[in-house]
């Protein structure tokens, strides 16, 4: 059979635009037609199945800030990377209130369960025919078991304040260079990335050479090295996330192509001028904008409603140089507070429970607060 190509308009196709999402009713008329195969219609009535459980499980644990910690199923209970990953995980809960996601099963992920309690503990496990029973220390509400690792890694970092790297072997290096990845291309809204082992230890060092070897070859730029940062101490780590939140709180792109910066605290006059400059190219050379209460656009996240906040013009191919505008706007220098680790996680990340289009609009709810 001889194929017709389709003569294509190149005035308006633009390869770097994504297709437009559907509507349900588009999807539904979709799935139910003959354009797709069977095949190919149990692959998407799948991938539909586990973004249902997962968003219905996560609706009732998102009021808190989390942690997704990934390593080695097969670490042994005895080995300091064990012991450092449990204690890790159970200051991370009793000291400063997150909850700490795991891939469900033994080595790290049990330990990063058995560390953060069963209150405190999220298991997202995946379906292998070896080497992943879920570990005893998850209670049935705060578990589900994927059988595609698309919509399980898509959890892991959609839902992550932070992210943790223990030792581990191709899922954890995976998973670690592809949230690396989504920071650098902007496709992540920014969070810490830490590479942690125990002291003395010497497994981060050879990947850490070979970051350095792909930025000799041109195949990484020199900043990109630095999104990603390693100890070995439990409260450098947590010093090194909570630091990372000490007035940053989350941020939102807007439909007028800028983007919106939420809160924890106040930015002293003299640190916005210092963004400013150092960040003239990012922001496109304009001001940055302060406003004490959401945007109309920002309605659907009433949680956040009253959160000061920063909009500004924003470059999109420059999403490294946000991430360490992000950093430098916490720096703590200027306003002389102490640091107070726990305060700057008194509100939590968005909700990312929209409330329906037909909602009131932020004047309609504060006329009647």
């Amino acid at each position: 059979m001889v194929h017709k190509r389709t003569k294509t308009d190149h005035r308006s196709f633009n390869a770097g635009t994504p297709s437009p999402k559907l509507s349900v009713e588009d999807a539904q008329a979709f799935l139910e037609s003959a354009s797709i195969t069977g095949y190919d219609k149990s692959l998407l009535l799948g991938i539909i199945t586990e973004m249902k459980t997962y968003c219905e499980k996560f609706q009732h644990l998102r009021g808190t800030p989390k942690i997704s910690i990934f390593g080695s199923a097969r670490t042994q209970p005895t080995h300091p990377d064990y012991v450092l990953c449990h204690d890790f995980a159970k200051k991370l809960v009793e000291k400063f209130g997150y909850d700490v996601i795991t891939g469900a099963g033994p080595g790290i992920m049990e330990a990063g369960n058995k560390g953060a309690g069963k209150d405190g503990a999220i298991g997202l496990n995946i379906s292998l025919p070896f080497e992943q029973d879920a570990n005893p220390y998850l209670k049935d509400e705060r578990l589900i078991t994927f059988y595609y690792f698309l919509i399980r890694k898509l959890a892991f970092v959609r839902e992550a304040d932070g992210i943790v790297l223990f030792p581990g072997g191709f899922g954890t290096m995976d998973e670690g260079f592809e949230a690396l990845t989504l920071i650098q291309t902007g496709r992540s809204i920014p969070v810490p990335v830490v590479m942690m082992e125990h002291e003395g230890g010497s497994f981060w060092g050879k990947t850490i050479e070979l970051m350095h070897h792909l930025k000799d070859q041109g195949t990484v730029s020199r900043p990109d090295l630095d999104l990603v940062y390693y100890t070995t101490d439990v409260d450098d780590a947590i010093n090194y996330i909570n630091d990372f939140y000490y007035r940053y709180h989350s941020m939102r792109y807007l439909d007028n192509g800028n983007a919106v910066i939420r809160l924890n605290r106040p930015v002293p006059d003299n640190l916005l001028q210092e963004l400013e400059v150092k960040y003239g190219h990012l922001i496109k050379g304009s001001k940055f904008k302060l406003h004490d209460q959401a945007l109309p656009e920002e309605h659907d996240e009433p949680d956040l409603m009253n959160l000061q906040r920063l909009e500004f013009a924003i470059d999109h191919t420059k999403p490294v140089d946000l991430y360490f505008m992000v950093k430098d706007l916490n720096t703590k220098y200027q306003d002389g507070q102490a640091t107070n680790a726990a305060e700057a996680h008194k509100h939590p990340r968005p909700s990312r429970v929209k409330v329906p289009s037909s909602s009131p609009t932020l004047a309609e709810t504060d006329s009647q607060a």
